[in-house]
C-alpha cells in the first residue's frame, strides 16, 4: 500500500530504505525485521504500530517514522511515554543556537524531557539526509559527536522510547537556517504527517508546546486536506488528529 501511494506521484523513484513496519510487542525491536525475527506479530484492532519508512524522488530524499495506536482506550503509560517522545521533538525544533555548534551539544535538548521520567534511547537523536543519495548521512547527532551542524542542512529528530514491550518513535525533517539573531541557526519543519492525537496527554504540554502543535497541525491540514477530501475514512483521521489541542 504505501509503494503504491509513492508510485503514484510523478517524481518518485524508489524507498530509501527498506521500511520498518512493527506492531504490538515487536514495535520494542529497534529496527525490526520480519525476515530476522521470527515472532511475527499481526496487526489487529489494538495495540501499538510503529512504521519507519522512506523514499527518493528525482529532487528529494525523505526519511519519516510515525508511531500511532489502533483500538481503543490507550495504556495511561503509553500515553506517557508517548507525549514524552512528542515533548522531545518539539523542544528540539524550537531550538536556537549559534553557527558552527558541535551536535553533541545539541543532542541532550532531546533527550532532556525523557531524563526527567528516566527514560532515554541507545540510539543517536537524528543525522542528515542527503539530496537523492545516502539517507543517513552528515551529521550525526548523538552524544559524541562532534560533527558541526551550520544552515541549509537537512536533519531528522528522532527520539523514541523503548521498553521490553513496546517501542514509541517518532521522526520528523528539518531545515537548518539563520534565525533572526546574527549568526544563529534554527529549524523549519519539512515534513507534515499528523501525530497521534489519542496517545497525547495534554495536559503534560506546556503553553508554548501547545502552541507548536497546534500551528504544526494547521499547517498539516492545510497541506494534506485536498489530497484525502474524496476518502471518507481517511478525511476523518486528518481531521481528528490535526483538530485543536
Amino acid at each position: 500500500m504505501f509503494y503504491k501511494a509513492l508510485a503514484k506521484h510523478n517524481t518518485f523513484v524508489d524507498f530509501s530504505f527498506n521500511p520498518i513496519s512493527a506492531s504490538g510487542s515487536n514495535s520494542a525491536i529497534i529496527h525490526y525485521n520480519p525476515q530476522v525475527f521470527s515472532n511475527c506479530v499481526k496487526i489487529n484492532n489494538q495495540g501499538l504500530f510503529l512504521f519507519d519508512g522512506g523514499a527518493h524522488f528525482k529532487y528529494s530524499t525523505t526519511d519519516m517514522t510515525r508511531t500511532i495506536y489502533i483500538g481503543n482506550n490507550p495504556d495511561f503509560n503509553l500515553k506517557t511515554q508517548y507525549t514524552l517522545v512528542l515533548k522531545s521533538i518539539i523542544n528540539f525544533s524550537l531550538l536556537q543556537f549559534p553557527k558552527n555548534t558541535k551536535a553533541y551539544s545539541i543532542d541532550s535538548i532531546a533527550r532532556a524531557q525523557l531524563w526527567q521520567y528516566g527514560f532515554d534511547y541507545s540510539f543517536g537523536t537524528g543525522h542528515g539526509v542527503g539530496v537523492f543519495g545516502n539517507v543517513h548521512e552528515y551529521p550525526g547527532i548523538s552524544p559524541n559527536s562532534t560533527d558541526t551542524i551550520c544552515e541549509k542542512m537537512v536533519i531528522t529528530i528522532e527520539p523514541g522510547i523503548y521498553t521490553d514491550h513496546s517501542g514509541i518513535r517518532m521522526e520528523n525533517m528539518l531545515l537548518t537556517k539563520y534565525s533572526n539573531n546574527h549568526n544563529y541557526i534554527e529549524f523549519e519543519t519539512i515534513n507534515f504527517i499528523p501525530f497521534a492525537k489519542a496517545l497525547i496527554r495534554s495536559e503534560m504540554l506546556s503553553g508554548y508546546e501547545i502552541k507548536w502543535l497546534n500551528n504544526y497541525n494547521q499547517q498539516v491540514l492545510d497541506k494534506c486536506l485536498d489530497y484525502f477530501r474524496n476518502s471518507d475514512i481517511t478525511l476523518k483521521w486528518l481531521l481528528y488528529n490535526t483538530s485543536t489541542i
